[in-house]
């Protein structure tokens, strides 16, 4: 009989340890799956405040090559035509003919939307004659001007006369685009 006592308790031990080893198993994933849930939400924070960091230096960054751009933005209408008074940009076009040994006048001038564009531009033709380095230099000038100016088109052409064998006479006709202020 203390046999049979005996056997009945290892029952009841086996029983009571696996029950234990369930319960504790049990508690382990749901211990396991709580802490991996609040790790994740706990990575999503922390990618919102890296994200909100960022945000904020970039921010700052920009702020600061605004500020530092400050200058450059105050030139910028200097490099404007004003559609209202176009006279300084044909005084600095007529005073390329003297300082490059060569005559320069505008044959045309007109304003408005440039081809395909959003912005407004003055559009003109500008003739030139003289000599090929007379030449040259004013187109380099004309180029050069401090203005956002573009040429669009550029014709050379030679006309000598070749009964007084004289040194060749070049013309260039030049179409510029030059970004206008309204």
């Amino acid at each position: 009989m203390i046999m049979k006592k005996l056997r009945a308790q290892h029952y009841i031990l086996l029983f009571l340890s696996i029950a234990t080893l369930l319960v504790a198993g049990s508690a382990y994933a749901f211990m396991y799956k709580d802490t991996i849930k609040k790790a994740e939400e706990e990575s999503v924070v922390q990618g919102e405040a890296t994200a909100a960091s960022k945000q904020t230096s970039d921010a700052k960054d920009m702020q600061a090559a605004f500020e530092a751009s400050a200058a450059s933005r105050a030139l910028l209408p200097s490099f404007l035509i004003s559609t209202d008074d176009a006279v300084p940009f044909i005084d600095s076009v007529e005073a390329i003919g003297p300082a490059t040994g060569s005559t320069v006048s505008i044959s045309s001038l007109s304003s408005g939307a440039d081809n395909d564009a959003s912005y407004q531009s003055v559009s003109a033709t500008i003739s030139a004659s003289g000599s090929w380095a007379n030449i040259m230099r004013a187109v380099e000038t004309i180029e050069n001007m401090p203005y956002a100016i573009s040429i669009k088109e550029l014709d050379l052409n030679e006309s000598s006369d070749q009964s007084k064998k004289s040194a060749p006479v070049w013309t260039a006709t030049i179409d510029v685009s030059v970004l206008s202020s309204s």
